[in-house]
Formats: C-alpha cells, sequence, structure tokens
C-alpha cells in the first residue's frame, strides 16, 4: 500500500498490490535507504520538513525496499514509484503504443507523468537504451497540446473558494511540489494564459530575464478584466510543464544558494582568517552538470519541438473580441444564447490554437537556452573547483569578492556573463603567472562553456600567453618575433578586446609600437563604416545616436595611444635620480633594467609617434593633435607633414574662433608650409581683434609678421591686389605705431595716473584705432604734442600754423618738466629731446619749420643766458645742413626783428654765426665736398656783410662789436685759406 502515486490529490488516495508468501512471515523490515549521488542536491528527511514524496526524488533516490523472513527464506519487496511503474509498463506492453501506459498518464496528470518520463528518456545506461525511446515516444504522445480555454465565472468563484485544489498548499511555499501556475498575456488586452510557470524563486519565468542574452520575451501580465471577469486563458501542454518540472527538481537545491562559502582557516602567522571557498565541490557540480546535460541532448534531439515556426496572424482576431468574450461568460446570460455563445467559444478556440503554440514553442525555446547556460555555467564552477577555487577567488579584486561573496546561483546564470569573464581571467592569469601553457585549460574552457570562453577569448588567452613568455626572452629577435607574434593573434579577434590590459602588457616590454597598431586595429573594427568620421565632420550632432556611438568608440581606442604616449612624455621631462640616503641598511637595490631612462624614452617617443602618424584615419590624426596641444607640444605639431594638419587647424579656429593659441598655430603652419599671404592674413585679423587677450605690442608684432610675410611671396605667383595688401599692410603698422607712441606717452604722465587713465590705456590695447580716432579721442584730449605731430606727419595734413604751434607746445612742455632746475640741465634735457625729434623731421622742411625752432630756441636761450653755440649744436645733432643752418641765421638777422633789441641783446644772432662759422673752419667736413667752395664762398659773403654792419656798430664804442669784428676777421682768413 502506498500513496506515491497520488501526492498532489485533495483526498487521501493509495494504491495497494498483494504478493503471496509461502509460509508465515517471521519478520518485516525497511533495508537501509542507499545515499543519493553526491551533489544531487536532496536532504535526508529527517533534516528537511516536510518529507518530500516519492516523485519529486524519484530522479535520484532509490525506491524503498522491504525484507519479509519466512521459512523458504527473505524476500525482497520494491515499492514501486511512478517511474519504476512506467518502466515496467513500457517494458510489459512492448513499448508506447498501450493502454496502460495511456492509463498512467491519465492516472497522473500530464505533467507529473510526463516529468517521469523524462527519467527515463534521459537516461544514459545502455540497458536502458530502448526503454529511453519508448519513453521519448510516450512523453510526445500523451504529453497533450496547449489549448485555450474559457472558464466560466461561477467555476472562477469555486475556484477562489476552494484554494485547497491548487497543488502547492498541500506542502506548503512549494517546495517539492509542482511549482503554481502563472499568467502570461499573450498580447491581447483581457486574455491570459495559463500554464506551468515556474516562480522566481525557482526555476525562471519564460521571458522574466527578457534582457538576459539569449532569452526571448513570452509576454506581458496581462491587464486586470473588469468586474471579476477573465478572458481565455492559454493552456499549457504537459511536455512543458513535464520539462520546466523535470529541470526544477534537479537543481530546486542549488537554484536559489550562495556560490560561495566563508572558511577559516589560520594563516602563516597562525591567525584565525577567512577565506571563499565554492558551497559545492567538484563531485556535486559535476553529478548537476551530468544531469542537465542529458536533458540538453534530449532537448537536442527533439528541436523540431521546441523551435518557433509558427507565427500567428492577429488580423483575423475580431474587433469585439472582448466585449463577445465577456458577455458569454456572464452569468444572467440566457438560454436561448448558450448555444450561440458556444459557437463563439469554439471560433476563438480555433483562431487561437495557433497562437497558443506558438506561445508554448517560444517558452520551450528559453527553457532550451536556460539548460544550455546552466550546462556551461555549473561546468566552468566545476573547472574553478578543480584548479583550488579558494586560491583563484583570493586573486580577485575586494569588490568582486563582495559581488561574489552575495551571488545566488540563479543569478550567475542568467545575469553572470561578466562575473564569469572575471573568474576565467583569474583563470588563465593564473597558468601565465605559473609561466605554464594555456592550450589544455582553454580547450577544456572552449568545450564545457563555449558561450562564456569563445574562440576569441582562446586565441587572446594565447597571445598574452606568447607576451608573457616574451619577457624572459633575452635574444633581441626572437623576442620581437614573439612580439609580432602577439600582436597578429590579438588583431584576428574581432570582438570588442581589454585594450587597457593589452596595451599595459605591451608598455611593459616597451613593444610601443604595438599599442599603436592594435589600437588604429579595434577602432577600424569597431567602427568598419566609418560613421564616426562622418558624425565628426558633420559637426557631432547630438541626434546621430549611431554616429555618436561609433566616434565614442574609436575615441576610447585612440585614448590608449595617446595615455602611452603620455606615459613616455612624462619620463623624458624626468631628472636623473640623485642619491638619496638608503631606507633600510644593506646593498642598493638591484638596478631595473626594464625602466627608461629620459633619453630612450624621447627617443621611444619619437618613433612611436613618426609611427602613428603614417595613419591614413583622419579621426585619430585629430584626437593626437588635441594631445599635442593640451601636452604644449606645438612645435611638434608644426613639424607635422600630414595633410589633415591644415583641416584640423581649421576646423578648429571655425569652433573656437576666440582660441589666440589655434590662431597662432594656423598661421605659423602656413609661414612653415610656405603659403605666405594666407599667414599674412591671419596674423592682420589677430591684430585687428578686438579684446584684452592681445595687448598693442603683440598687435605691432603680428602687423609686423604679416609685412614680413607679404614680402616673402612669390610676386610671381602673387595677383596684383596682394601689392595693395602689402601698402595696407605698411600704413597699418604705422598707424598702429602711433597708437603705441601714445600709450607711451600716457603712461609716462605720472600726474595724470588716474582709473580713468587706466581706462583709457586698456582701450589703446583692447584693439587697434585708424588715424583720426587717435588724433580727436586720445591725442587732443590728453594734450600730447608729440604725438599729435606724429599723426599730423603720418597722415601727411599740412598746416604751418597748427605744425609751429605743436612745435612750441613740444618746447614749453619739455621745459615745463625741468622748472626749478639749474640752465644747463634745462637746455640739455631740451636739446636731447629736440636731436631725437629733429632725426624724425629734419629731413622734411614742411614739418620741421627750421627758421621758426631757430628764433624760438635763439630767444629760449637769451632768456636763460645759456651757451650760444648750444641751439647750433643740437640743430646740427639732429640733423640739419650746415649751409641750411647758416642760412636760416642770416636771414633772421637781416630781418631785424625788434624782440633782440627789446631783450638788450642786437648782436646774439652774430655771436651764434661765429660760432657755426668756428665749426666749420675747424670741421669743414661736415659739408660736402662737392659743395664746401661753394658754401665758403657764401661764408666769405656774409662776413663781409657782417663786418661793414660791425664797423658802424663800433664807432658807437660798443665793446661786444669790436670783439664780434676780430673774430668775423680771424674766420674771414681762416676761409680764404681753403679756397
Amino acid at each position: 500500500m502506498s500513496g506515491d502515486a497520488f501526492p498532489f490529490q485533495r483526498h487521501l488516495l493509495e494504491t495497494q498490490s498483494t504478493t503471496r508468501l509461502y509460509g508465515r512471515a517471521w519478520a518485516l523490515g525497511e533495508a537501509p535507504v542507499p545515499a543519493p549521488p553526491r551533489g544531487s542536491g536532496y536532504t535526508p528527511p529527517e533534516l528537511q520538513r516536510p518529507d518530500p514524496p516519492s516523485i519529486v526524488t524519484q530522479h535520484v533516490q532509490a525506491p524503498r525496499r522491504f525484507i519479509t523472513l519466512t521459512r523458504q527464506g527473505s524476500h525482497l519487496i520494491d515499492l514501486l514509484r511512478p517511474v519504476e511503474q512506467l518502466r515496467h509498463l513500457l517494458e510489459a506492453s512492448g513499448g508506447a503504443d498501450a493502454e496502460a501506459v495511456k492509463a498512467f498518464f491519465t492516472l497522473h496528470k500530464d505533467a507529473q507523468a510526463c516529468a517521469s518520463a523524462l527519467i527515463l528518456a534521459c537516461s544514459k545506461a545502455a540497458a536502458d537504451q530502448q526503454v529511453s525511446e519508448w519513453a521519448s515516444r510516450a512523453f510526445f504522445m500523451y504529453g497533450s497540446e496547449p489549448r485555450m480555454v474559457f472558464p466560466t465565472a461561477t467555476a472562477d468563484v469555486q475556484q477562489q473558494q476552494q484554494p485547497g485544489l491548487q497543488p502547492t498548499n498541500l506542502l506548503g511555499a512549494g517546495a517539492f511540489s509542482s511549482p503554481t501556475v502563472a499568467n502570461t498575456s499573450i498580447g491581447t488586452p483581457g486574455l491570459s494564459t495559463r500554464g506551468f510557470q515556474p516562480p522566481q524563486a525557482s526555476t525562471p519565468v519564460p521571458g522574466q530575464y527578457a534582457g538576459a542574452q539569449g532569452f526571448q520575451q513570452v509576454g506581458t501580465p496581462a491587464a486586470t478584466p473588469t468586474h471579476g471577469l477573465m478572458g481565455p486563458e492559454v493552456q499549457f501542454s504537459g511536455k512543458h510543464n513535464g520539462l520546466y518540472l523535470y529541470f526544477y527538481r534537479i537543481l530546486g537545491s542549488v537554484w536559489d544558494g550562495r556560490l560561495v562559502s566563508e572558511v577559516a582557516y589560520q594563516n602563516r602567522q597562525g591567525q584565525p582568517a577567512l577565506c571563499l571557498n565554492s558551497s559545492r565541490n567538484a563531485d556535486e557540480l559535476g553529478w548537476y552538470v551530468e544531469q542537465l546535460r542529458a536533458l540538453r541532448d534530449f532537448l537536442d534531439k527533439n528541436q523540431q519541438y521546441t523551435i518557433c515556426t509558427v507565427t500567428p496572424d492577429r488580423s483575423v482576431l475580431p474587433r469585439n473580441l472582448q466585449q463577445r468574450v465577456i458577455g458569454f461568460m456572464r452569468p444572467d446570460v440566457s438560454l436561448a444564447s448558450t448555444n450561440h455563445m458556444d459557437q463563439v467559444q469554439q471560433q476563438l478556440q480555433t483562431k487561437y490554437q495557433v497562437e497558443a503554440q506558438a506561445l508554448e514553442k517560444r517558452s520551450l525555446l528559453n527553457l532550451h537556452a536556460l539548460v544550455a547556460r546552466t550546462c556551461e555555467a555549473l561546468g566552468l564552477w566545476k573547472i574553478l573547483c578543480d584548479h583550488q577555487f579558494h586560491i583563484l577567488v583570493s586573486a580577485l579584486p575586494p569588490n568582486v569578492q563582495d559581488q561574489l561573496r552575495m551571488q545566488v546561483f540563479c543569478d550567475f546564470v542568467v545575469n553572470g556573463k561578466e562575473l564569469s569573464n572575471k573568474l576565467i581571467l583569474c583563470l588563465i592569469s593564473r597558468y601565465l603567472g605559473d609561466n605554464a601553457t594555456t592550450d589544455a585549460v582553454s580547450d577544456r574552457l572552449r568545450d564545457v562553456c563555449p558561450s562564456l570562453y569563445s574562440h576569441n577569448d582562446a586565441v587572446a588567452s594565447k597571445a598574452s600567453e606568447v607576451l608573457q613568455i616574451s619577457k624572459s626572452v633575452q635574444n633581441k629577435h626572437e623576442k620581437e618575433a614573439m612580439l609580432q607574434e602577439s600582436l597578429q593573434r590579438y588583431k584576428e579577434i574581432s570582438t570588442q578586446l581589454n585594450l587597457p590590459l593589452i596595451c599595459q602588457q605591451f608598455e611593459e616590454v616597451h613593444f610601443f609600437g604595438g599599442v599603436v597598431d592594435i589600437c588604429l586595429t579595434a577602432a577600424l573594427k569597431r567602427d568598419p563604416q566609418g560613421l564616426a568620421l562622418h558624425f565628426y565632420k558633420n559637426g557631432e550632432p547630438p541626434e546621430d545616436a549611431q554616429g555618436m556611438e561609433a566616434f565614442r568608440a574609436r575615441v576610447d581606442c585612440y585614448r590608449a595611444i595617446t595615455d602611452m604616449l603620455h606615459n613616455l612624455l612624462s619620463v623624458c621631462l624626468q631628472h636623473p635620480q640623485a642619491p638619496s640616503v638608503p631606507a633600510a641598511p644593506g646593498p642598493p637595490p638591484a638596478p631595473d633594467y626594464n625602466r627608461l631612462t629620459p633619453t630612450q624614452a624621447e627617443q621611444q617617443m619619437e618613433k612611436t609617434l613618426q609611427m602613428a602618424l603614417k595613419s591614413d584615419d583622419e579621426l585619430f590624426h585629430t584626437v593626437l593633435y588635441d594631445w599635442l596641444l593640451d601636452m604644449q607640444l606645438t612645435d611638434k605639431l608644426l613639424e607635422i607633414r600630414s595633410a589633415y594638419v591644415e583641416s584640423y587647424l581649421k576646423r578648429s579656429v571655425s569652433h573656437q574662433a576666440d582660441n589666440l593659441q589655434l590662431l597662432d598655430m594656423l598661421w605659423k603652419f602656413y609661414e612653415k608650409s610656405q603659403q605666405y599671404i594666407a599667414a599674412a592674413r591671419i596674423l592682420t585679423k589677430l591684430a585687428e581683434r578686438h579684446g584684452s587677450d592681445v595687448n598693442l605690442k603683440r598687435r605691432v608684432e603680428y602687423l609686423s609678421r604679416a609685412a614680413i610675410c607679404a614680402k616673402s611671396a612669390d610676386l610671381r605667383s602673387t595677383a596684383g591686389n596682394e601689392g595693395e595688401f602689402l601698402h595696407e599692410l605698411e600704413e597699418k603698422i604705422e598707424v598702429a605705431r602711433l597708437q603705441t607712441q601714445i600709450v607711451d606717452a600716457l603712461s609716462a604722465k605720472e600726474h595724470m595716473r588716474s582709473s580713468t587713465m587706466l581706462e583709457v590705456i586698456g582701450r589703446l590695447n583692447a584693439q587697434l584705432f585708424d588715424i583720426t580716432q587717435l588724433y580727436g579721442e586720445f591725442a587732443e584730449p590728453f594734450q600730447l604734442p608729440e604725438c599729435k605731430l606724429a599723426i599730423v606727419h603720418c597722415a601727411g595734413h599740412v598746416d604751418s600754423v597748427l605744425i609751429e604751434m605743436l612745435w612750441r607746445e613740444i618746447i614749453e612742455e619739455e621745459m615745463k618738466k625741468t622748472v626749478g632746475r639749474s640752465t644747463e640741465t634745462v637746455m640739455t634735457t631740451l636739446s636731447n629731446r629736440l636731436v631725437a625729434l629733429g632725426r624724425i623731421y629734419a629731413s622734411s622742411d614742411r614739418f620741421f619749420p627750421l627758421e621758426f625752432l631757430v628764433r624760438l630756441l635763439e630767444q629760449r636761450c637769451c632768456q636763460l643766458s645759456a651757451d650760444a653755440a648750444l641751439v647750433v649744436n643740437t640743430l646740427l645733432a639732429a640733423g640739419v645742413h650746415l649751409p641750411a643752418l647758416l642760412g636760416t641765421y642770416d636771414k633772421l638777422y637781416r630781418a631785424k626783428d625788434p624782440w633782440w633789441q627789446s631783450s638788450r641783446k642786437p648782436l646774439h644772432l652774430l655771436t651764434v654765426i661765429t660760432k657755426l662759422l668756428a665749426l666749420f673752419v675747424d670741421a669743414p667736413n661736415a659739408v660736402a665736398h662737392q659743395e664746401r667752395r661753394k658754401f665758403i664762398a657764401m661764408c666769405l659773403d656774409v662776413v663781409t656783410a657782417y663786418l661793414v654792419d660791425l664797423q658802424t656798430m663800433s664807432a658807437s664804442a660798443d665793446t661786444d662789436a669790436g670783439a664780434l669784428v676780430r673774430s668775423f676777421r680771424a674766420l674771414h682768413a681762416q676761409l680764404d685759406r681753403m679756397l
């Protein structure tokens, strides 16, 4: 008598069978139950409550056996469970085509019977080969089909009032029974599905992990029907439910369990510590893998039942489907419409049968992917356990260890791709750290978990192994060959590479060219269509999401190259290490031969940079130029001979018009490439730009440089308007110099220093003004006579009255500066200033009124009783020719200005003339040789006339006149001898 056949019934039901024993039974007892295979996940009844029915553990535990002792001997009686019953029926019937087998599926219901049939169908034992085929046939013959059911409102209310009908309520929380049935929408509002979908605590719901790779979403939760009414539901078949149930029973105890557990141990210092170890050993994991692989093989063998090939046609759905469905489910429907409702129900069920089949096949496809992924996850975990799991995990970063400590198996299967990659990388690194070959472990990983460790992963591991071996190779050629081999292996990989790690490894062996090559190759593979360059040239529009993604992918690759160049540049800038006090006694540490010296780093950087510049990737050139600018390596950028430099600079300037550094780079590039006119125009724009970032001095420099560039242009290839451009530049330079003169004059006015003055100077530095603005807004309001004279001279404006007035202001202003000082200091200061101005204007009679200046200066000398030769010496030093100066003095003398009489110095001009003639006599070379004879004759004539005048004055007993007569006679004699 046994209740194993009816574990989920509401009422107690048992089966019984009678066996004849010959003789009296002396003793009856149960044989010890053999321990289940390691890793089965089954917990003995004494440690687990409630006791699971045998139908739940029949895939792993042997049947109960009773021993009866009689006088004839001992009788062994096995308590047959559903799986043994099915085996017996199949063997007795000779196949699945028997009423007894069909009755078995009817008795145990579809899901439980199919789960029992799967135990036999997945058996790999040689003795079970025939039974396995029969069980598979019975599974598909009697597992029913998915269908659409139409529950009535009355049945729904009865079901709500009788929760005991739910199978999971028998044992509590569904721990060992069939998981609850969940509803899933088939896409139409108000429609739900009825079928087997295990809860999240056990097997993942189909479509629940839609975001995970390899899973498809079956449906979305159905909308809640109004007024408690339910729409038609899809009821999954027994085959579907049996597969999920069997999968759950295999992994029931491990699915929600932790991956690792903390184990206490003593470290080398004898102190207690904790380490992470696998919660399951290798043997247990091997059992899980064996069971799941058998289920996976069964699904692979019967793929025609798991691949969705049916696409439902929703165009045939009636528009008033919701109303019609709700209408026939109302409890107050009249009897006359019952037949009509039955017809509608039958019509809808026929139309949705195809969709129900498609939904089930989609769900089975998800299960197939889940089984395959679970096999790979368990297989990987077993490999890790075979390689001392606790040692591998100890090499992980602390944050990964914390993640692993909290991870449960279901999350590891569904969302553990990243964690799996880290564990595999840790395993491969362990091999590389021991200088061991990775071929064996790579082949095993490829065989056990191909989706977690692909062919590309194996190639990357081999490349890393070759790279690791090259570190210990001393022969230069062999090492180079191994590095190239490693590079070629990495370039074969078409998926995403861990570029930072690979580049770091290449840098450690000084394989800088490999970094450039692998990064450029990876950038091309990540953006084979060149979307990033198109995105860049179109101004990086934010709405182009695809282009932006490609652009970022390429820039990430290029960043590895610029980071490497930055590291080399840092080494180049380091100073040789000075000897320091050792931190501990003992011999000095061994030198690090892998460390580059600043000289070596500079050589490697130059070599790597030249290699990178050979690339035809325009976007990479842009990123590289940006890095050179950021590092202030403008000279390096200007030395580059590439067609991309000009376009880069022009685009950068167009996007950053106020960036002075970029504009400077652009004109320097044009100058180096001998595009002088283009350079001159950029320089002119720089000089004329508004803003305080460029002062006036630099603006003048820009204009001067522009003029030099314009003059350097090839005249044969220069258009006629370029000559006008050069003339305009020269005029702008003159005006800019005038503006500089005004700034200097304003800065020299100590008594006028104020916030207003600083503001004016700031205006003059912020832009270039024209000549009219300089005169009207600055020179005139601030009384700058020298500047006004310079402006008038530059403009060519001839106004003798204005010019004389400006010279008078200059002289008076200069004398005011020395008020209170000695006469000699005043006149010396004035003389120095006039000499400087005379050298500028003495060549032009219109802007250097000699007669006016001589008269004014001599009058000031008379007033101050200064040296009579001072004015003559000043004017000669300023560049006035001696004959012109003599003629001016003679003209002033003959004018008989009454001012001299009123100042009581009527002979002052004659005294000055004697000084002038004495200078000539002492230095006749002051007059050109070809003009000297003519000038001497002129001197003799004026001296004769002066003697006549002086003799008249001598008669009146003027002592000064007598002295002048003697001086003129001496000069006359010397001049005669010079003829």
